[in-house]
């Protein structure tokens, strides 16, 4: 009796499991949930980081060892091109005669890196100070080997300075790398293949610093007031795209661009028209 009750118990059980996955499949299918095609606007693009560097930088260095007489400028002043930089002369002797060094440009000195009075030696570690020409501001990013194709002249951009988090300034690509960066042999752990490429800001104002670092949002494509679907309501399998209609069939649609969260519905599927979540899982469509 016992050896009976134990098979009849096996069985029972057996039949009890069979029956509630049959269950979890009803319910998995029936809770897929259901959405409409819906008008909206999608936004392919990519975010690098870059830094922010001037048109033009004068670093002044000393031309021969000797006194640093006389800086004629102070940090932050904006200076034309021919005013008076430095002095520097080979003694102490204020009646020695010497030349100025002059900007090379209209900009503006952002840095003071010496002293009057100082002796400077001629070498490039030595500079005094630097002016720069912030007339004209470009960010330049280093981008990964697999998406240099999608860089094209006259991208628009969107930077946003991480010290200036209020503030977004448009862009506009102005320059593409023909060749990978050359990588720097001390450089520890670069292997990725990059190539530069240059962002202009197309409205600069006077919080831009040179050397900021910025993250820069590329837009490569963008459509508006588009048909879109959520990804996971569109099936691509054997090169085709597929979703599941409301009432169970099946539909091919022709796809658009697509950015994190949707997918644009070319053809195929209306505004307004119904259609079910895939079913990943169990591969329907």
């Amino acid at each position: 009796m016992a050896r009976l009750w134990n098979k009849n118990a096996f069985f029972f059980l057996a039949f009890l499991i069979l029956i509630q996955g049959c269950d979890a499949k009803k319910k998995d299918s029936a809770s897929l949930r259901e959405t409409a095609v819906i008008q909206g606007d999608i936004t392919q693009a990519v975010t690098v980081p870059g830094v922010l560097t001037p048109k033009r930088r004068l670093v002044v260095y000393p031309t021969f060892d000797g006194y640093i007489r006389k800086i004629f400028v102070q940090l932050g002043q904006n200076v034309k091109s021919g005013d008076p930089l430095v002095q520097i002369s080979s003694s102490p002797n204020p009646n020695e005669a010497s030349y100025p060094q002059r900007a090379q440009f209209s900009g503006r000195v952002v840095d003071i890196l010496r002293q009057e009075g100082e002796w400077v030696e001629k070498q490039k570690e030595n500079p005094i100070l630097v002016v720069d020409d912030p007339s004209v501001f470009t960010v330049e990013c280093a981008v990964p080997e697999m998406d240099i194709a999608k860089y094209k002249l006259g991208l628009d951009a969107k930077i946003s300075p991480l010290a200036l988090q209020s503030r977004n300034y448009e862009g506009k690509i102005v320059s593409v790398a023909q060749a990978a960066k050359i990588k720097d042999p001390n450089r520890w752990g670069q292997s990725a293949v990059e190539f530069n490429v240059k962002i202009q800001v197309v409205n600069p104002d006077e919080a831009l610093k040179s050397g900021m670092t910025a993250s820069v949002r590329i837009i490569f494509d963008s459509a508006k007031g588009v048909p879109t679907l959520p990804h996971d309501y569109v099936n691509l399998k054997d090169g085709r795209a597929v979703v599941l209609t409301a009432n169970g069939g099946t539909k091919e649609v022709v796809l658009g661009i697509s950015d994190d969260k949707s997918i644009e519905i070319r053809s195929g599927l209306a505004i307004g028209e119904k259609v079910r979540q895939v079913d990943f899982y169990s591969e329907k469509i």
